[in-house]
């Protein structure tokens, strides 16, 4: 079954990277450094994605500044989909 990001990625006709491998989460889940780079991975490689935020070293904290805000996760996304929706 895919997740949205791979039927985005078929849909627009990218590649995701060879280390993509969705892991599903919930809010007790930690998340590790090798799954959110794999994550992170994915979403900028999207058209209009810009940089996203940093890759997270080995044993650094995923904080939520990562996910939502300026220059993160949530934020490559959006990019991507106004890129998207205005081409």
């Amino acid at each position: 079954m895919k997740d949205k990001i791979e039927e985005i990625a078929e849909a627009i006709d990218i590649s995701l990277p060879n280390s993509y491998s969705p892991t599903r989460v919930d809010s007790t889940t930690e998340i590790s450094a090798q799954d959110y780079n794999g994550i992170r991975s994915a979403i900028i490689n999207f058209p209009g994605a810009g940089t996203g935020p940093k890759v997270a070293a080995k044993d650094m904290v995923i904080g939520a500044s990562m996910f939502v805000g300026t220059n993160s996760l949530k934020d490559a996304i959006n990019k991507a989909i106004d890129k998207w929706n205005n081409s």
